[in-house]
């Protein structure tokens, strides 16, 4: 019997050190995001219908900074990202500052990071966690990284009641870390908001989903293939 319903995909970004990559390489890949109205440990992240004059100020590594990032729970993407999802249903952009670019080689299997004389002299002084408040900005490196997008989704404990007919769909953990997690879900919520924030990653629509696939780096990102409605 052929199987009815609609296929959508779970993308989560990885937490958990992994044999290739770990806390380091997940901070110098994701970067950090804040707002200036929000006080430290407040997630930067804006919501639908929020005041987007309030840009997330983002800091980076220039030697490299992926199309799509995840400094906290929404997409931080390149303009080609933002260029190819826009128009697609339920999405917004805000537009991104970059407060500070460093510079720093790190790529998924390289631990040398932690043989270098500084961190080997000092740990706590040179941890990963406060590579980019002490390293300094590189004005001549904005121009590399570009214009940044934040993607600005819905989380689905805030669409639920705007859609009676979604369903608890057992959502699994695409890094195979936790559970699966009951989750109300329908066809028209995740069609007409095309990504949807999730307690196991975000979902996204098939059309969207096919944008983005290539630019999804599964060192830091796990995805997996769920089948709703």
């Amino acid at each position: 019997m052929a199987m009815t319903g609609m296929i959508i995909y779970l993308v989560a970004k990885r937490l958990i050190a992994t044999e290739r990559v770990d806390a380091f390489h997940m901070k110098m890949f994701h970067g950090e995001g804040r707002r200036a109205c929000l006080d430290d440990g407040e997630s930067c992240d804006h919501k639908p219908g929020d005041d987007l004059s309030d840009p997330i100020l983002y800091t980076c590594n220039a030697f490299h900074t992926p199309d799509i990032a995840m400094p906290a729970l929404n997409f931080m993407v390149s303009a080609r990202i933002q260029s190819s999802l826009s128009g697609l249903p339920g999405l917004g952009f805000g537009k991104v500052i970059l407060e500070k670019v460093i510079d720093l080689p790190y790529s998924a299997g390289d631990f040398s990071f932690y043989d270098r004389a500084d961190f080997r002299r000092d740990p706590p002084r040179h941890d990963f966690k406060n590579i980019f408040r002490r390293w300094k900005d590189r004005p001549d490196l904005h121009a590399v990284v570009g214009p940044r997008f934040e993607v600005v989704t819905s989380v689905e404990t805030e669409l639920a009641a705007s859609y009676p007919e979604a369903k608890l769909v057992d959502l699994p953990d695409p890094c195979g870390d936790a559970d699966p997690t009951p989750t109300p879900m329908s066809e028209r919520m995740i069609t007409e908001n095309s990504l949807v924030g999730t307690m196991t990653g975000t979902a996204v629509v098939a059309e969207a989903f096919h944008k983005i696939d290539r630019f999804l780096d599964r060192d830091y990102f796990a995805v997996a293939e769920v089948l709703i409605g």
